[in-house]
C-alpha cells in the first residue's frame, strides 16, 4: 500500500510517501504562491490513499479567516491534483492526526516513530520550513495507522473529511 501524505501551505507544501508501512520520500515542494507550489509536489505512478491535512477553525484559535480560506484553496488544489491518481482521498483535521498537541510535542512523537535511516529521508534545510515535513509525515503515519486498524474496503474512505 502506498500512502501520500500532505501538509498544505500557500507558499511550501510538505509531504511524505509510505510504502508497505515504511517511509521511502519526504520533501518541501515550493512555490512563489499556491499553484506552483502544489504543482511542485511529486507525483508518483499512484497512490492507494491520499491524506491531506484540512483546514479547520476551532473555537478560540487564533488562526485568521483569510488564512483559512488560502489553505483551503491549497488543499482544494491537492485534492484535484491527485484525485485521478489515488483509490482513497482522504481531508484529516489537525485534531484528528495529532490530537490537542502543540507542534514540538507532535514532531518529538513523530520522529520517534521512524527508524534512522527514515528520519534520514527528512530535509533539514530550510531550518524554518522543515516543520512541513515533519508535519506531512505525521499526517501519512496516521493514514497508515487508522487505515490499518479500520480495514478498510477500497473506496470506503473516498473523499471523507476525518
Amino acid at each position: 500500500m502506498i500512502i501520500l501524505g500532505i501538509d498544505p501551505g500557500v507558499k511550501c507544501c510538505g509531504w511524505a510517501v509510505y510504502q508497505d508501512g515504511s517511509l521511502v520520500r519526504v520533501g518541501l515542494a515550493r512555490g512563489a504562491w499556491w499553484l506552483p507550489t502544489v504543482a511542485d509536489i511529486p507525483q508518483g505512478p499512484a497512490f492507494n490513499i491520499v491524506a491531506i491535512e484540512c483546514p479547520y477553525v476551532y473555537h478560540g484559535a487564533k488562526a485568521r479567516p483569510n488564512d483559512i480560506v488560502a489553505l483551503g484553496r491549497v488543499v482544494g488544489a491537492c485534492a484535484q491534483k491527485f484525485r485521478a491518481h489515488t483509490d482513497d482521498l482522504i481531508l484529516v483535521r489537525p485534531m484528528t492526526w495529532k490530537g490537542s498537541a502543540k507542534k514540538e510535542r507532535s514532531h518529538i512523537g513523530i520522529l520517534a516513530k521512524l527508524s534512522q535511516a527514515e528520519a534520514s529521508e527528512i530535509p533539514t534545510k530550510p531550518k524554518g520550513l522543515v516543520h512541513n515535513a515533519i508535519d506531512a509525515v505525521g499526517i501519512a503515519q496516521w493514514a497508515v495507522e487508522y487505515v490499518t486498524a479500520t480495514r478498510p474496503e477500497r473506496g470506503a474512505l473516498e473523499s471523507r473529511i476525518l
